[in-house]
């Protein structure tokens, strides 16, 4: 079986900007010592290299199949998360979710 990928953008209110930063990393704690199957999860926060627009996090995931990413998906902590989520009150539009496919390129890490 192939990784599963996947990348989520939000914007934030630019006063939710560092209390979400801590929210994400938090819950990347959670995956880390939850989940053997997440390979990678990673919090990044972005801006434009011009300096006009929000700032954005992107929060990149590698899963090890298919059954890990379901898992993760029906977690306990996931299913928590989306109940209890204060996306309305942190960010300014829905999260952006994407499955990401390589296509080519390399790594050295």
């Amino acid at each position: 079986m192939s990784p599963i990928s996947r990348v989520v953008t939000f914007t934030p209110k630019p006063e939710k900007i560092e209390e979400s930063l801590a929210e994400c990393a938090k819950f990347a704690k959670v995956v880390e010592d939850a989940e053997p199957g997440c390979l990678m999860y990673k919090v990044s926060k972005t801006k434009p290299l011009s300096g006009d627009g929000p700032e954005q996090i992107v929060m990149a995931m590698i899963f090890k199949d298919e059954a890990a990413f379901k898992a993760h998906e029906e977690s306990a902590h996931v299913q928590s998360y989306k109940a209890d989520s204060k996306a309305a009150e942190y960010l300014t539009a829905p999260p952006d979710v994407r499955v990401v496919t390589p296509a080519g390129g390399f790594s050295r890490t």
